[in-house]
C-alpha cells in the first residue's frame, strides 16, 4: 500500500539509510508503485515513500522555492481553491506536481497549514530553516501512521510490517489488541495487533526538534461538538451548499475519473451534484460471477440517467482458483485488519484500476448521517477462545458499552477508522481512493 516510512534518530546515517530502504521495500508490492528516500542527517531524519504512479503524491519530494522546506506526503489533499489562488497572487510557483503547492501553503500559514488540509492523508514536513520536523495525519486517522520509540530513535510507517521488518522485538502479538480484535474484529483507540506498535491519533501534528518530541493535535472532535445545533431547515440548506461546494475538488483528475456506484444514497448524491468539469467519468459496480446484485442494477440506472458509461466488474473463476493467495495478500496488505471475507476487495479493485486509477465513491454517509452501524460485537462462542482470554475480551465489550460519546463523533472518529480501515486499505493498494 502506498505510504511513508522513516526514522528520527542519532544513529549513524549509513545504518538509518539502509533501514529506511528495507522499510520501503516491504511496502512496494505492485509494478505501478514508485518509491524513493530523502534524508537530512544533520537533523537525524531519514525517510522514504511509496506512491502510485501519476497520483497526487507522485513527484515528491515537494519543496519550497529555496529548498529548505521539504514535504513527504501520502494520500490526497483537497484544499479550498481560494488558498491556491492566493498563493499564485503572492508569486509562489508550485511547479507541475499536484502536491507542489502544499509547501508554499505551509510557508504562508505556518503551523496553521495543517488545519487548512482536507482529505485523507499523512505526511512528514521537514523545516530546515527552524530545525523542526512535523509528522501529521488527517482528522480521522484513516491514513494510518504506526510508530514505535526506542532509546535510540523514533520509528514510523504507514504499514506496521515496515516496523516489524527492521525491529524484530516487535514481532509479537499485543494481548489487549488481540482481545479487542476477538471482540469487535478490530483494535480500538491507538492500539494495534502488535506488541509495542501504536497508532498516531487522528488530527495529529507531532513536532521533532533537537531530540525532543512534542505531541499536539491540530483538531479535536470537540471543536465540532461545541457548535450550536441547527434546525432541520438550516441543516438541510447548509449541507446542500457545502456538499456542492466541496464535491468539485474531488472530481478533478488528470486521467479519466472512475466512479464506484452502489445503490446507496452516498453515491446517488455524488451523481446528482457531479460538476460538469468532471472529465468523461466512467462508472462501475462490483458484482458476483453471473447474477447482478441490487447495487449493480440500480447503479446502471443511475449512470444511464446521468448519460454516463457503466460497467459491471465481476468475480471470475480465477478468484476462486487463486483464493488462498488472494486471502493471504489481503491479510498481509492490510496488516491483519482485513481477512478472508474481504479477499475480493483487492481482486475487484485491480479490475477497476484498468478502467481508471482514481476511484471516487460515497462511503460512510450512512454511519455519520443516519446512525447506521456495522460496528458490533462479533459474538464468538466462548468455547473457541482460550479461557485465559475471556476476561480481556469481556472487559473490552463492557468498556465500549459504557461509552457516552456523541454518536456522530463515535461514527466519524472511532467506528470508521477502527472498523472500516481494512476495506479502505485493501482498495488503496490498487486505487487512489476518494470520498467527499
Amino acid at each position: 500500500m502506498p505510504g511513508i516510512a522513516g526514522i528520527i534518530s542519532r544513529r549513524s546515517p549509513e545504518e538509518c539509510e539502509s533501514l529506511v530502504v528495507l522499510m520501503t521495500e516491504c511496502m512496494q508490492r505492485e509494478s505501478f508503485y514508485a518509491s524513493g528516500t530523502y534524508t537530512v542527517p544533520e537533523m537525524g531524519i531519514y525517510a522514504g515513500w511509496v506512491v502510485q504512479e501519476n497520483s497526487f503524491a507522485a513527484g515528491q519530494v515537494f519543496w519550497n522555492e529555496l529548498k529548505d522546506v521539504a514535504l513527504l506526503f501520502s494520500g490526497e489533499c483537497f484544499v479550498d481553491p481560494a488558498n491556491r489562488e492566493e498563493l499564485a497572487r503572492k508569486g509562489h510557483n508550485p511547479g507541475s506536481a499536484p502536491g507542489g503547492w502544499l509547501v508554499q501553503l505551509y510557508e504562508e500559514k505556518g503551523e496553521g497549514f495543517f488545519e487548512a488540509l482536507n482529505g485523507l492523508f499523512s505526511g512528514l514536513l521537514i523545516d530546515q530553516r527552524h530545525g523542526r520536523a512535523f509528522l501529521f495525519n488527517d482528522r480521522y486517522g484513516m491514513e494510518r501512521i504506526y510508530w514505535h520509540e526506542t532509546q535510540d530513535g523514533f520509528y514510523f510507517a504507514s504499514e506496521a510490517k515496515a516496523l516489524l521488518r527492521i525491529l524484530p522485538e516487535l514481532r509479537a502479538f499485543d494481548g489487549a489488541g488481540v482481545a479487542e480484535f476477538l471482540a469487535f474484529g478490530c483494535t480500538l483507540e491507538g492500539r494495534t495487533l502488535f506488541q509495542g506498535v501504536r497508532l498516531l491519533p487522528g488530527g495529529s501534528c507531532w513536532s521533532f526538534e533537537n531530540g525532543t518530541r512534542v505531541e499536539r493535535r491540530y483538531f479535536s472532535p470537540a471543536a465540532w461538538e461545541s457548535q450550536p445545533s441547527l434546525t432541520v431547515e438550516a441543516f438541510d440548506s447548509e449541507f446542500q451548499e457545502t456538499f456542492k461546494r466541496i464535491l468539485p475538488r474531488y472530481s478533478g483528475s488528470e486521467s479519466r475519473l472512475g466512479i464506484s456506484l452502489t445503490a446507496g444514497l452516498d453515491t446517488r448524491m455524488i451523481m446528482a451534484c457531479l460538476p460538469e468539469t468532471a472529465r468523461n467519468p466512467i462508472c462501475y459496480t462490483y458484482s458476483g460471477q453471473t447474477t447482478d446484485t441490487l447495487d449493480a442494477r440500480l447503479a446502471a440506472r443511475v449512470a444511464a440517467a446521468c448519460g454516463l458509461e457503466h460497467r459491471v466488474l465481476r468475480i471470475g473463476p480465477d478468484f476462486f482458483s487463486d483464493f488462498p493467495a488472494c486471502a493471504d495478500k489481503t491479510v498481509y496488505v492490510t496488516d491483519g485488519c482485513f481477512g478472508v471475507s474481504g479477499a475480493h476487495e483487492i481482486y475487484l479493485s485491480g479490475q477497476a484500476r484498468r478502467l481508471s486509477p482514481m476511484r471516487l465513491t460515497g462511503v460512510f454517509g450512512g454511519e455519520v448521517m443516519r446512525g447506521v452501524s456495522t460496528f458490533k460485537p462479533i459474538g464468538l462462542s466462548p468455547g473457541l477462545l482460550d479461557p485465559r482470554m475471556l476476561p480481556s475480551v469481556n472487559g473490552t465489550l463492557e468498556r465500549l458499552r459504557s461509552s457516552k460519546e456523541h454518536p456522530v463523533t463515535f461514527a466519524a472518529f472511532r467506528e470508521i477508522p477502527w472498523n472500516m480501515f481494512g476495506t479502505v486499505a485493501a482498495c488503496r493498494s490498487q486505487l487512489c481512493f476518494r470520498s467527499p
